[in-house]
């Protein structure tokens, strides 16, 4: 995903909070993870927004994030996270939000600037790895979801019940400015859905309904450029909860697709993926399991090499050599990615600010698919992994 600029508003909200820095309270916090990967990464994978590759070898989990957070009065605050991540623009700041938050009442507030897209269990912490027990988020589920962030604004409404159970409505709107991603780049011209979110005293839930318009998808091929235009649904629902020393973790998201007559690519992407986490607590250490699978009625569509691109060739080039020049995944298709996967490992926490977590994974692809992969890596892939989070 492509570097974000600083947009103008969020300026003008920097601007408003050094002027008005005698009346704000100004708080500022940070993360950071540095890792190593290793195994079978010759061949570049996807992992949630992330693009992992073997020259990432050092620096795929490293990750640095600072959130400043100033009150302006005693109804708006305005709230920025840098990030900085080795597998982006060699490390350089970006904004992953910034937004402005206005309190209408003890219950009601909305936020209006960058956002984080509500479409998980963690999608307000997925990069913070310190907040769950992997190293990464489990590559099935936070794949399918291709946005992270939005630009809008949401609506939350903060309720309790009689279950002691806190819950947090929240509707949201907005689009996704293009970014780059997948050798291509991609807009969206609408987002939109509801959560809902829950906390307890053991753990919390996650539901959401979302909806993306007028996601376009472009890539170019030589001189010529293939074109994908779809819209997308989204459902999901996850559960965090930990009782006697056992922590239980599972999502399932489902996303359908909907091609747009405008394209000149048809998309296969609907999928079912899943995955279900079991650990137990023993002091300072967490031992975790996680199987992970995605599931789908369509089959990735791979052109071997020599193969004819789809449509006609561009203009000027002769139609005998718009062909695939390796073994690829139609672009339409490349996150279509049907795989099962096993992750053991364990987390160590050395105070309650820092832990270092080492796991090793296996990743099945299904036949006739790649899985998260871009080119085949054989019946299975392993990957080991060590990394250190600290959160301040």
């Amino acid at each position: 995903m492509a570097k974000q600029k600083i947009y103008p508003w969020l300026l003008a909200s920097t601007l408003t909070v050094l002027a008005s820095a005698s009346h704000a309270e100004i708080t500022v916090s940070g993360f950071a993870s540095a890792g190593l990967i290793s195994g079978d990464i010759k061949n570049s994978f996807l992992s949630g927004s992330d693009i992992i590759t073997e020259s990432a070898q050092f620096g795929a989990d490293n990750t640095l994030g600072v959130q400043v957070a100033a009150d302006i009065n005693d109804r708006v605050n305005v709230s920025t996270l840098l990030l900085s991540k080795g597998t982006v623009d060699a490390y350089a700041a970006t904004a992953q939000w910034a937004y402005i938050s206005y309190e209408i009442s003890e219950q009601l507030s909305s936020r209006f600037g960058r956002l984080s897209f509500p479409g998980t269990l963690y999608s307000e912490v997925q990069e913070i790895g310190f907040s769950y027990p992997w190293i990464r988020n489990p590559i099935e589920v936070y794949t399918v979801l291709p946005l992270a962030t939005y630009s809008g604004t949401d609506l939350i409404y903060r309720f309790d019940n009689s279950e002691n159970i806190e819950w947090m409505l929240q509707g949201f709107l907005g689009s996704a400015p293009g970014f780059d991603v997948l050798g291509g780049n991609i807009e969206v011209e609408r987002a939109y859905g509801a959560s809902l979110i829950g906390a307890f005293e053991s753990g919390k839930l996650n539901f959401t309904v979302a909806g993306a318009e007028g996601i376009d998808y472009s890539q170019s091929i030589g001189s010529g450029t293939l074109n994908l235009n779809v819209d997308m649904a989204f459902a999901s629902a996850g559960i965090e909860m930990e009782r006697n020393n056992v922590l239980f973790i599972a999502e399932v998201i489902k996303k359908d697709i909907v091609n747009n007559p405008s394209s000149s690519l048809v998309s296969l992407q609907d999928m079912l993926a899943y995955y279900v986490t079991l650990a137990y607590r023993m002091g300072n250490f967490l031992p975790h399991f996680t199987y992970a699978d995605t599931q789908s009625p369509h089959k990735p569509l791979i052109l071997a090499a020599g193969t004819p691109l789809p449509g006609p060739a561009p203009q000027g080039i002769p139609q005998q050599y718009w062909v695939a020049q390796n073994d690829m995944l139609i672009p339409g298709n490349t996150e279509l990615f049907l795989q099962k996967s096993y992750t053991a490992g364990v987390r160590y926490d050395f105070n309650s600010q820092t832990d270092f977590k080492v796991e090793v994974q296996r990743i099945i692809p299904d036949e006739g698919s790649w899985g998260v992969f871009f080119s085949d890596p054989g019946d299975h892939a392993d990957l080991i992994s060590l990394a250190v989070d600290v959160v301040f």
